[in-house]
């Protein structure tokens, strides 16, 4: 999926990445839409190396205090690493809207279920999105 120029500048992501992620590598950076919803947009960062990250941002049109919401998950991954805590491990966060057009993180990316996202609202797989009794 083909992600907006307004959800990430590449040229300066990839310039964050390798100042601040060394652990994704430094190939051609990938992004990759991965799900976009009303609270956040998600992302997968890859660079050549096999490896694959997550980006985690408010959308293009952000609801109000989305960029501290972002930020306040990005501190406590960080203070779950290194702990036994079950948590994807965050890379790194950046607070400068002047890199992609708002605060950020990078995180971990880890395997499982996913909602379905179709013009732009989420759909649930069944169970999750049937009529209750």
């Amino acid at each position: 999926m083909i992600v907006p120029a307004e959800l990430a500048d590449t040229e300066a992501l990839a310039a964050w990445l390798d100042a601040h992620v060394p652990e994704l590598g430094t190939g051609p950076l990938r992004v990759e839409r991965l799900h976009g919803g009303t609270s956040n947009v998600i992302l997968t960062l890859e660079r050549g190396g096999g490896q694959s990250m997550v980006l985690r941002r408010p959308p293009a049109v952000p609801p109000p205090g989305s960029e501290k919401t972002v930020l306040r998950e990005a501190r406590v991954l960080t203070a779950l690493n290194g702990t036994v805590v079950p948590h994807p491990h965050c890379y790194g966060a950046c607070d400068d809207p002047s890199v992609i057009g708002a605060p950020f993180y990078v995180m971990e990316r880890v395997p499982g279920w996913a909602a379905d996202l179709r013009d732009e609202r989420i759909f649930h797989r069944a169970p999750f999105d049937e009529a209750p009794c």
